[in-house]
Order: C-alpha cells, then structure tokens, then sequence
C-alpha cells in the first residue's frame, strides 16, 4: 500500500477532522489516529474505490479480491469489534493470523479508532463498504458478546481470516421492527443419539445473505408469532435447506440484501448461542 500522505489541508470548510483543517482538536491527534487515518484513507483509495466501481457495474461483489484484502489487512477484524478488543477475541484473532489494521495494538484500540475506520472507509461513498463488512458487523456481535468460548474458538477464527462470512438474519416478511412478530421455527428432535433443532421459515431484507456462510438467525423455540418470549439465537451454517435470493434495492446491488429460506434444516443443539429463550436479550 502507498505510504504517500494524503492528510492535506482540505478546500472544502468543515469536511475533515478539525486537526487536519488546522483548528484546536483534543481526540483525533494521538499518533495511532493519525496513523491509522492516513492508513484507511489508502486503504479506500486503492481497495474500495478501486474496485467498487467494478462491482457496482456488475451489480453484485463479484470475486473474493476486496474481501480477502481486508480480512489480511485486519479490516474484518477491526469492524467486527467495534469500540474495544476483548483480550481473549485479541487472541483468537491472533492465532489465525490476524491483527488490527495500521498495526494499532488490541489495547490501543478505542472508540475514537472504531469511529474514524468507518469515516474514512465511507469516503467511498458506495454500497460496496456495507457489502463487504454489513453482514460481519451485525452478525458477529452475538458471538462477541454471548456466545460460548468453545463456539468463539469454532466459528471466529475463519471469520477474522475471512474463510467464512456472516450475516444476521431475522426480520422476515412479516417482522420487521416488531422483532417479536417473527415464526421462523425451530423444533427441538433428536436422531441417533444427537439433538438438533429442525428449523423452517423465511428471512427477508438480510444485508450480505448472498455472500454468507453463516447466518446468525433468530428463530422461534417456543410460543408463536407476537410473543416476545420463546425467541433463541442459532447459528445456521450454509448447506442443504438454505436457499438465498438477492433482492433488488435502490442503492445497489452490492449490499447483497438478500431472502433466505430455511427448509428442514437440521442445526446442532451446539449452535445454540446464549440460552433457549433469551434471543430477545442478546
């Protein structure tokens, strides 16, 4: 990646942080910000924009080059957690391979890094951001936060390496907002020694579904539609039952929003993230 200096002055008033423009500034100047500004600025110029507009032409992210980009440049990472790094993610991440971008250590990372990687990033002024790290941000923080540490050693480190992609996956046809409204329906059975849950039920308007391998899914363990209680959190893995269509929307194609139909899938009890019933908490 070119190392040139693109922190100029800018021409245009109010459109850069206040220390670029030369005005007072007491959050955005320690030396890893300023580093890693610098750095996500390139990162846009020669990933995002440079083959965002190929994307976009095609209407859908097309190959692997931007997404591969980004989990070795520790972007996948560093969208994935946010505002800080839990020690022990610190060292999933680590053992595949996988550290912050700019080189910032996991301890330095804070709030004011989170903020400026999705300013910068968002420079592109393209879908393409959200088709590439949407579905990570919103489907990864249930494992973050709640999941197992056995499930975070099993499913975060081909996240991080970008071996697998993620989605979120709840609304549906007829549960938007009113989260509670959703039927997807999980039965708990039991074949040969082994239980799982038989999952049925359609998702709809899911960012970056066409691209995942995983689907972090809300589905219904118990009661029936309009209950908020009887709501569990599975992750559901892409295979045999798992049906995605893209849809059409207005920004674009590369977003990769997308229907998912869920057909007699059999998802391990072991998938389960958090307690039967608590969905709505996580």
């Amino acid at each position: 990646m070119s190392s040139a200096n693109k922190l100029t002055k800018p021409t245009v008033p109010f459109s850069e942080a206040p220390w670029i423009q030369g005005l007072p500034s007491s959050i955005f100047t320690s030396p890893s910000h300023v580093q890693l500004r610098e750095w996500a600025r390139n990162w846009c110029d020669e990933v995002l924009i440079k083959l965002g507009s190929k994307y976009e032409a095609a209407g859908v992210i097309t190959d692997d080059e931007a997404y591969q980009r980004a989990a070795k440049d520790g972007v996948l990472f560093a969208f994935a957690t946010g505002v800080h790094v839990d020690p022990k993610i610190a060292a999933i991440a680590k053992g595949a391979g996988v550290g912050l971008p700019a080189g910032i250590k996991p301890e330095e990372w804070n709030n004011i890094h989170d903020y400026i990687i999705w300013d910068e990033l968002n420079r592109c002024a393209s879908p393409v951001l959200m088709g590439l790290v949407g579905g990570l941000t919103y489907g990864c923080g249930p494992i973050m936060h709640f999941a197992s540490d056995e499930q975070k050693q099993r499913w975060l480190p081909d996240i991080f390496s970008g071996k697998k992609r993620i989605c979120l996956a709840i609304t549906e046809p007829l549960a938007g907002s009113n989260v509670a409204n959703l039927s997807t329906e999980a039965k708990l059975i039991e074949e040969d020694g082994k239980k799982y849950y038989l999952v049925n039920g359609n998702k709809k308007w899911i960012t970056n579904g066409i691209y995942s391998d995983y689907f972090t899914t809300a589905v219904r363990t118990s009661g029936k539609a309009g209950d908020s209680a009887g709501i569990s959190l599975l992750l559901i893995p892409r295979g045999p039952g798992v049906t995605t269509k893209q849809m059409k929307m207005l920004p674009g194609g590369t977003s990769g929003t997308t229907i998912v139909e869920i057909d007699d899938v059999k998802v391990p009890v072991e998938n389960l993230i958090g307690k039967e019933g608590d969905g709505l908490k996580l």
